[in-house]
């Protein structure tokens, strides 16, 4: 019969793997990016694009923006929400499994909107580009 590790080398085996794993985070492309995405004046943080449209914008028009382009690039929509100043819209695309979603979230301040795309679980980085273009977008019409 194997002998049981002390609990102090399992906790040391379980730390070097949360450190590695934190690491592996830390310099993967789609955890964290200062660059601004190449269509627009937003910025790419731990798997979210955010951006700001100018002037205040209802979230009933965003919901309504957002659902558009999302139909548009062929996702199913699951998802609407508005309430007050925010909204949030949640949608799949064809194929992608049941975890794999993409949010839209807008909230409106005194004068501006503030957009935010999140590609969940991962990431998208390419994708969260290409929805928020298309919100922006309806949004101009």
């Amino acid at each position: 019969m194997a002998a049981r590790r002390p609990a102090f080398e399992r906790l040391s085996l379980s730390a070097a793997r949360a450190a590695v794993l934190v690491a592996a985070c830390a310099l993967a492309p789609a955890c964290a990016s200062d660059a601004p995405p190449a269509g627009g004046d937003g910025r790419y943080t731990l798997r979210t694009l955010s951006a700001s449209a100018p002037g205040r914008v209802p979230a009933a028009s965003v919901a309504a923006a957002a659902s558009d382009a999302l139909r548009d690039m062929g996702f199913t929509v699951l998802r609407t929400e508005v309430a007050g100043d925010t909204c949030r819209v949640t949608a799949r695309a064809p194929g992608d499994g049941p975890l794999r979603e993409v949010q839209v979230r807008a909230r409106a301040t005194h004068d501006a909107t503030e957009l935010r795309v999140r590609v969940t679980p991962i990431g998208d980085r390419d994708r969260s580009q290409a929805v928020l273009d298309g919100v922006l977008a309806r949004l101009a019409e």
